[in-house]
């Protein structure tokens, strides 16, 4: 049997990051999120925001974009440039469609809602963040929001127990020449 499996509201992880929201300051932030689902809630909650802030005497409006797969290639390049020239709050990205190819150098936090089952695929994210550009920053702020008991906390140690178990194998040279030329290993006498 095949299910589909729809987010909703409310989600701990969302309340949690927008109430944190007000603490990152003036900080420009890219989110992340494997979901597509994740970020269009986490975009209903920065709407829901939004129209709170409108009245007297509350801040101004979050400003934000969106890199899905469903965001054409004009809007893409428009939210890109905006965020990079400090007119956007909040970049929600999901990884898929994000990961690669694009230059955020202007957060300094990168956020994930959720991370993918792919090391890789969340370097690269992060990557958007941390790379030739960002270095006018002190820091990179990175942040996982993770629900205690779920999923995510099994994916996010699972990615961390990978992570240890490669960087074992890639400190041990004469396996690493091993597995790189197919030979059997010789002790060097």
């Amino acid at each position: 049997i095949h299910q589909i499996f729809t987010l909703t509201s409310p989600s701990n992880m969302i309340d949690s990051f927008m109430e944190d929201l007000p603490d990152y300051g003036e900080s420009q932030i890219v989110v992340f999120a494997q979901s597509k689902q994740l970020l269009l809630e986490l975009e209903k909650a920065i709407l829901k925001e939004n129209v709170k802030r409108n009245k007297p005497n509350e801040p101004k409006p979050i400003t934000y974009g969106m890199i899905t797969g469903d965001v054409n290639a004009t809007s893409r390049e428009d939210y890109i440039t905006r965020f990079q020239n400090g007119e956007l709050k909040l970049m929600l990205i999901s990884i898929a469609a994000g990961g690669t190819g694009i230059t955020l150098t202007n957060a300094d936090v990168a956020v994930f809602l959720n991370r993918s089952y792919n090391a890789i695929d969340n370097k690269q994210a992060l990557g958007r963040v941390h790379r030739i550009g960002s270095e006018k920053h002190e820091s990179i702020l990175c942040v996982d929001y993770i629900s205690e008991g779920t999923v995510d906390e099994a994916v996010l140690e699972a990615l961390d127990m990978k992570g240890e178990a490669l960087e074992n194998i890639l400190q041990d040279k004469k396996l690493l020449k091993k597995m790189l030329t197919n030979n059997t290993i010789k002790d060097d006498k």
